[in-house]
């Protein structure tokens, strides 16, 4: 029960049905061996609460265009962003994990189906009031950010526009494993390669490739 208690603290929500706390620690690796409910189902609608909430949220405090939203609230919903969060509340140690799954380092993917889960946990126990207050308390500077700012316009775009009208080309090379890849990207313009990047997917090592390329094209 004390696991419980620890990350009730952690989070700023009681459960009153603290089965829905349980299940939303449930590995599917701990359920599989002890035949019982993992949290995959929490997580799915989780997932679609914690898009509500944000989508809600970036409208009413950020001015932006339609696809400029969508950019916003995909950055603030990656599973790099929630697997940051969870490493920040340090709840993934709390959770129910098979014995072949605790003897290696959690993924990103395990992290961010646990921070949906939790959301849809609390939605589930205490309605939407109060999933919404967790996921803007974790989230708050992410928007904050965006709402100081606006919606930064992304190196991969900045290189489309630097280089209208001449062929850009990406390539890639994956390793790792299946559940924890790792992406290693080279971009080429006009058959030219100027910049690569490193990922935990596609996009983000595009962007660091791209990124790259900007200042090679821009050094003065």
């Amino acid at each position: 029960m004390d696991r419980f208690i620890d990350v009730e603290k952690i989070i700023g929500y009681t459960f009153k049905n603290k089965e829905h706390l349980k299940i939303a620690l449930t590995h599917s690796s701990y359920a599989n061996e002890h035949r019982c409910m993992s949290n995959e189902r929490y997580e799915f609608l989780g997932d679609s609460v914690l898009g509500m909430v944000v989508a809600e949220s970036l409208f009413k405090n950020v001015k932006a265009k339609e696809g400029d939203y969508t950019k916003m609230r995909a950055e603030l919903v990656s599973e790099k962003s929630l697997a940051f969060l969870v490493d920040e509340l340090g709840i993934e140690q709390f959770m129910f994990k098979g014995k072949g799954e605790a003897k290696s380092a959690p993924s990103k993917a395990i992290k961010c189906d646990l921070y949906e889960a939790i959301v849809g946990a609390i939605f589930l126990d205490g309605g939407l009031n109060n999933a919404k207050k967790f996921i803007l308390s974790t989230l708050a500077t992410g928007i904050d950010n965006f709402k100081r700012a606006g919606t930064p316009i992304d190196n991969k775009t900045k290189l489309q526009e630097l280089c209208k009208g001449q062929k850009i080309r990406y390539t890639y090379k994956k390793s790792g494993l299946s559940n924890d890849p790792w992406f290693k990207t080279t971009v080429y313009v006009n058959g030219v390669s100027l910049g690569q990047g490193e990922g935990e997917n596609k996009r983000s090592a595009e962007m660091i490739a791209a990124g790259e390329a900007l200042k090679k094209l821009t050094k003065v």
